[in-house]
């Protein structure tokens, strides 16, 4: 359900939707490729662990010096860093969503001058704007950030016609100056992360040069 009408210069909204275990796993997903730095790493790991299994196998057929027991750690790593990327999201997805009886059932959502106000059954929260720092717009929902790791989740199918854009466009009259100023911010997460990406391609290309050899 989808409702709007106006307050001055800020259009008020009123949807109702229900959040599912994959709202959750999708807006993980988004958090973790937020800035394109990011996104882009994650592809680059994503080659890396197809890369491990690969140059052990290639290394198997072309030496036959060497025995299968001595590239099991590349195949030991190329699941660890699988099981890192793909099932992490969705065990915390999984997790969170059950272990948070507010998360589940039909809740409204309502817009205004003021900042946005959840209602469901057994609790309500009401968030005035000046407390969200920056939104984040993925394929299948928005998420409203309130720190740098914490956000609320709206699906885009809880939007009638023409109602997502309308709502992108109060978020960012509303966010758009608080998100850049974020945005030009780079989180000790982000620095960590990519440390241990280099550290990942410097792996692979000292295994590469010891199999050349």
């Amino acid at each position: 359900m989808c409702g709007s009408q106006t307050y001055g210069r800020i259009p008020a909204m009123q949807l109702t939707y229900d959040l599912e275990q994959k709202d959750f796993y999708y807006s993980f997903v988004a958090h973790r490729e937020r800035t394109a730095v990011l996104k882009w790493s994650y592809r680059l790991l994503c080659g890396f662990i197809f890369l491990l299994p690969s140059i052990g196998l290639l290394t198997l057929a072309t030496d036959p010096h060497t025995k299968f027991v001595t590239i099991v750690p590349l195949f030991v790593l190329a699941v660890f860093w699988a099981i890192l990327i793909w099932g992490a999201p969705w065990w915390s997805a999984r997790s969170q969503y059950l272990q948070q009886p507010a998360a589940q059932g039909s809740r409204t959502m309502t817009l205004d001058g003021s900042g946005i106000h959840w209602q469901w059954k057994g609790g309500q929260a009401d968030v005035e704007w000046t407390n969200f720092i920056r939104f984040l717009e993925s394929k299948t929902a928005f998420l409203l950030y309130t720190s740098p790791a914490c956000f609320n989740v709206v699906p885009k199918r809880a939007f009638a016609a023409g109602e997502t854009e309308s709502f992108r466009d109060l978020l960012q009259e509303k966010l758009g100056g608080a998100a850049a100023a974020h945005g030009r911010r780079i989180s000790p997460r982000v620095l960590v992360f990519l440390a241990v990406v280099a550290w990942a391609f410097v792996l692979l290309l000292i295994t590469i040069i010891r199999n050349s050899r």
